[in-house]
């Protein structure tokens, strides 16, 4: 390993929760390679071996920094325990209630981000910086649905617009519900309807929500659309 630790600069993440429920502290790092190590496990030949084909010469000046963080990982997860790892190709989230042990990972040599979570936020609250627009946000499930939903939907939002009844469905839920064109000439010149019934449509995604004022939207929702709701907050500006 290379270097020593460096001045602390720890950011703060106000949180409903800590980090998947247990974890106080993240560490945040990039490494050309690092995707080699998510599924590896202890075995380190295979990713020496890896590093040596010249299909990978790219990430051979990074060998030693992805060989160090191997072992701390074998070290700190397999054997004791005390972290966790998150992938994303070639960064990693390492999570754990031990500072000090993140910050060793400095000594690989990349650039480290940390973060305390504070987990103040109220359940069923979700704070912005500016004041928000709606009182209450709905998300939906992660759930396939019967042909037809997706304009049943589109429908039952329209029906309130330009009423005092507010739902503002998110972009991409809007994109997902609205009719799509048939792209290619032939088909739109034999079937000029709209093509509606794709596999993507047949599933909503827990990404999906709508904001609105009024707590009876809710009931309404349940009623029309069963199974579907998911997750409800209250919006409402960060305290000073």
């Amino acid at each position: 390993m290379e270097s020593s630790k460096s001045t602390l600069n720890l950011k703060t993440e106000i949180r409903e929760k800590l980090y998947y429920n247990k974890y106080s502290y993240r560490a945040k790092f990039h490494c050309l390679g690092l995707h080699l190590l998510q599924y590896a496990g202890s075995n380190v030949n295979s990713v020496v071996q890896t590093l040596n084909s010249p299909r990978y010469k790219d990430y051979k000046p990074y060998k030693d920094k992805i060989l160090d963080f191997h072992e701390f990982y074998f070290k700190n997860h397999h054997q004791t325990n005390n972290v966790m790892v998150r992938y994303d190709y070639n960064s990693a989230g390492v999570f754990s209630n031990d500072l000090d042990l993140l910050q060793t990972l400095e000594l690989i040599g990349c650039p480290v981000e940390y973060t305390l979570a504070i987990d103040s936020i109220p359940k069923g609250v979700k704070y912005f910086a500016k004041e928000p627009k709606h009182k209450y946000r709905l998300y939906f499930k992660s759930k396939r649905v019967s042909d037809g939903f997706a304009e049943k939907l589109k429908e039952w939002i329209e029906r309130y617009e330009n009423t005092s009844t507010v739902i503002t469905p998110c972009s991409a839920l809007k994109y997902w519900y609205t009719p799509k064109q048939a792209k290619t000439s032939i088909v739109s010149t034999m079937f000029p309807s709209v093509v509606h019934n794709t596999w993507r449509s047949c599933y909503t995604f827990d990404s999906f929500f709508i904001d609105y004022n009024d707590e009876s939207v809710l009931t309404l929702f349940r009623l029309m659309f069963d199974g579907i709701a998911g997750k409800q907050y209250t919006l409402l500006k960060k305290p000073d």
